[in-house]
């Protein structure tokens, strides 16, 4: 950039190009977790860093798409050069192009000097588009244009001023859809996903919670916080719907809460979970046994099954190595969750008589492993219920 066109820049804070020596130090340490998906994605970012092709970052909000593409111009030969972001949805059409390409002095109402733009800015570095979804179909053209040409004219000129930026766009949404609706271009498409980086959502690296836990800890503060292996199990099995950025959260309230001590299961619970009607309905056997079945649904719609002090999503309730036993168990214990506690409907689907059904429910009971909630619901049998409903605790 020319000594005049910097001259030209009206200070705009969000708008100031960053060098190396003001970003943080973005290495493969940033990107933690030690899963199979997370070392693809640092050895991705690693080969995309050593080109300049346009790159197109795409995974749910919270997952950290603007780490991945601050850590692709770190590693990038332009690390020494500018890097600009824009967060598209923030401004108007007629704004976002002023701020993209910049104007010339007259261009519009308030337009009282000339403007250098972000894409002028981030000349020989790297400009990040967040949220390129957001972008109006008439900015689109114009920002193709750019992509193709490498030349961009500022609002209120013809004059054509050459640019070499690399751009790295981010979405949360699916653009094959938003093209689909008419409210993307495919040809922009295209040539923002030269190189397509997809970021995986939290719930499917769950083996990394640990390691961001410890991560985020000693990132957020210096205080020691014991995560008892019971609620570490819980905050593996939750699904979060906020990714990284929700976990994130959920370990600043811990140490600004629970200075210098352990966090509890129920405190988690209630954070996970702030309205109390989301707060999974917990059964406890009144037989004096210390086993606990917490049951209930996460607010994805997820169904999961708590037995002692292990959450198990439902759809993980069997696995390779399980006794014969254990997955009749639980089986049964699915199926008459189907049916909401409707014996007859549920032996008939198993294809045993109820009282085989009330056979194995006793078997349960006497190895003091307790079915699920609906086991104990009596729901329009043939026969009477065995077991008295009142002799069992529901605690909401």
């Amino acid at each position: 950039m020319s000594e005049n066109q910097q001259q030209l820049i009206t200070p705009v804070s969000p708008a100031t190009p960053l060098s190396s020596a003001t970003l943080p130090s973005w290495n493969d340490s940033s990107l933690v977790g030690s899963s199979r998906v997370m070392q693809e994605l640092r050895e991705k970012v690693a080969r995309i860093a050593a080109t300049s092709e346009t790159v197109l970052v795409t995974g749910e909000s919270g997952t950290g798409k603007e780490l991945v593409a601050r850590m692709i111009h770190a590693k990038s030969l332009r690390k020494d050069k500018p890097w600009v972001t824009l967060n598209c949805p923030a401004l108007s059409s007629p704004l976002l192009e002023s701020e993209l390409f910049g104007h010339k002095r007259g261009a519009f109402t308030g337009a009282d000097v000339d403007r250098v733009g972000r894409f002028e800015m981030a000349d020989q570095g790297t400009i990040f588009l967040d949220e390129i979804s957001e972008i109006a179909p008439t900015s689109q053209s114009k920002l193709l244009r750019v992509l193709q040409e490498q030349t961009l004219e500022r609002v209120g000129s013809c004059d054509a001023i050459r640019v070499d930026v690399r751009v790295v766009a981010a979405t949360n949404r699916n653009l094959d859809e938003e093209i689909n609706e008419g409210r993307f271009r495919e040809d922009l498409f295209y040539r923002l996903a030269v190189l397509p980086v997809e970021i995986p959502p939290l719930r499917d690296r769950r083996e990394d919670i640990p390691e961001l836990v410890e991560y985020l800890t000693k990132k957020i503060s210096g205080d020691i916080i014991l995560w008892p292996e019971p609620v570490m199990n819980l905050l593996q099995n939750y699904n979060w719907p906020g990714n990284v950025r929700q976990l994130e959260n959920i370990v600043k309230r811990a140490i600004v809460l629970c200075p210098g001590s352990h966090v509890t299961t129920d405190e988690v619970m209630s954070w996970i979970f702030p309205n109390p009607k989301d707060i999974p309905t917990k059964i406890i056997s009144p037989e004096d046994t210390p086993s606990k079945i917490i049951s209930g649904t996460f607010k994805n719609g997820q169904d999961f099954v708590k037995t002692g002090e292990e959450f198990v999503p439902e759809n993980e309730l069997f696995r390779v190595g399980m006794t014969f036993a254990e997955a009749e168990r639980r089986l049964v214990e699915l199926t008459l969750k189907h049916f909401n506690g409707n014996r007859s409907k549920a032996a008939e689907a198993l294809g045993i008589g109820v009282r085989t059904l009330f056979s194995k429910l006793q078997s349960y009971r006497r190895m003091s492993i307790r079915p699920h909630r609906s086991t104990f619901s009596c729901q329009s049998t043939t026969s009477s219920c065995p077991t008295s409903p009142s002799s069992h605790s529901f605690v909401q």
